[in-house]
Formats: structure tokens, C-alpha cells, sequence
């Protein structure tokens, strides 16, 4: 038996998000519109019940966004893990990158972590998670390439970036499906494999879109796509998801 949910959730914004640069494990605390996303978004999961547990990342913006998110919500258990940590981009770090540019994926080609250890170390932490909450609700705070890479090696598709303080409510089974393929190793969040390029995130992964485009267009993505997400808008960034609902495509 696993959690009951469990959502994964990017940390609020930090000055170097604001600013477009490579982020990776370099330590900032988030400024002002990031407390207030980590605010928000304590108000946002509120009505959905009781929160059991806490994960973070032990880079500080996450840790902070973990901390609003437990006082808020009034849990107690609230745990840093090592394997949480973001990809490790290597001397790119700090470097101002366009989103989602082709030119700029190319930059990162030998350097830093591999995506294959990044999923590995994030894939072999969220299963234990999962496995150490049956029927409770958890959240993890984590960073955008951890979260977009694993639910784009769960699920087999590219999926979209996720904006400072958003989430993903994954179904574990998905998790499930992959450690069967994949068996669990012993990863450690602070090595450096031989590397391969970091793929950034694309956008085929919307089907079911609350608010902000419109139904054609939804309808347009649901007749391709393979799994199920559902999109909210957040009152900081309007153009940018909130929450995700990715599910395995047999579910």
C-alpha cells in the first residue's frame, strides 16, 4: 500500500528565477513574490483535507517554501532529503538561459548531472516516500527539472515546465510501474556520472485545461495526448500552471 496522494511541488521564485538564470544547486532564499506563492498556495491545498507529511529538498528555497507550507497547514512532520536535490548544471549555474530555447538546451550538453542519475536519485526517493505513507497525503518540495523529468520518464511524453509554486498530484502507481522496469539502485544526490544533454521540458502533456485557454484548444491536446492533466492558474504568474493531475494512461 502507498500514499494516498502525493504531490510534487515547485519552490516559490527566487531573485535568480525572476531573472531567467540556471538555477541548479546554487542556495538562494526566495524574495517577496515567492512567499507569497508558498503563501498562496498553503490556502490553495487547504480544503483538500488533512496533509500528513512534508518533504524538501535541502536547498534553502525549498526548505523555506516547505516551512510556509507546514506552518500554514499545521503539519508537523516535515523532512529533508538529499535526493530531492535539483540536477546539478555544473559551471552553467547562474547563467542567464531563455526558456525553453533550442540554443540554450545545447549549453547544457556536458556538464553537470546526467538525466538519467537526476530521474534515478528522484524516482528512488518519491518510492520510498510513497511507500512510507500508506493511505496519508504527502507533498514534496522540489525544483522544476527534477519534477519535469521524472513525470516526463513516468508517463513517456514531454510535459510542461512548472512555474515557482505550482504543483503535480502524481499517481503512485506510476512509480510502481517504473521501479518494475527499473529497479531501485543505491543513487547519491551529491555525485556527478559522465554526462549526457539536460532536456528541457516540453508541452504535450495537456488534456484537461480550468481556466486560461480555451476549449478547442483543450480539446485539441485531448485527442493526442496519452495521460491526463488538469490546469489552474495562479494569481502571480496568470499564464502559468498551478496544478497538474498526471495519471497513467490505463488508470
Amino acid at each position: 500500500m502507498s500514499a494516498k496522494k502525493l504531490i510534487l511541488i515547485r519552490h516559490g521564485q527566487t531573485e535568480w528565477n525572476k531573472a531567467g538564470r540556471l538555477h541548479g544547486r546554487s542556495d538562494l532564499p526566495l524574495n517577496d513574490t515567492g512567499i507569497r506563492q508558498a503563501q498562496q498556495l498553503a490556502t490553495e491545498l487547504a480544503p483538500e483535507g488533512t496533509w500528513d507529511a512534508v518533504y524538501s529538498s535541502p536547498l534553502f528555497r525549498a526548505r523555506q517554501t516547505a516551512q510556509i507550507l507546514a506552518n500554514s497547514l499545521g503539519i508537523r512532520a516535515l523532512h529533508e532529503n538529499q535526493e530531492l536535490m535539483e540536477q546539478d548544471f555544473g559551471d552553467l549555474e547562474g547563467t542567464l538561459v531563455a526558456d525553453g530555447a533550442d540554443e540554450q538546451r545545447q549549453l547544457l550538453v556536458g556538464t553537470g548531472e546526467t538525466e538519467e542519475h537526476l530521474v534515478g536519485r528522484a524516482v528512488n526517493a518519491l518510492f520510498k516516500i510513497c511507500h512510507q505513507h500508506p493511505g496519508q497525503n504527502v507533498m514534496v518540495v522540489s525544483h522544476s527539472a527534477l519534477i519535469c523529468s521524472v513525470i516526463a520518464a513516468l508517463t513517456g511524453e514531454s510535459n510542461p515546465r512548472m512555474a515557482n509554486g505550482t504543483y503535480v498530484e502524481l499517481d503512485a502507481q506510476l512509480l510502481v510501474n517504473h521501479v518494475s522496469r527499473e529497479p531501485l539502485g543505491n543513487s547519491e544526490a551529491t555525485a556527478k556520472p559522465a554526462c549526457r544533454p539536460w532536456i528541457m521540458a516540453g508541452t504535450r502533456l495537456c488534456v484537461l485545461v480550468s481556466g486560461g485557454l480555451a476549449a478547442a484548444e483543450a480539446a485539441a491536446y485531448h485527442q493526442d495526448a496519452p495521460s491526463t492533466v488538469t490546469w489552474g492558474f495562479s494569481p502571480y504568474q496568470s499564464t502559468l500552471p498551478v496544478k497538474l493531475r498526471v495519471s497513467s494512461s490505463s488508470s
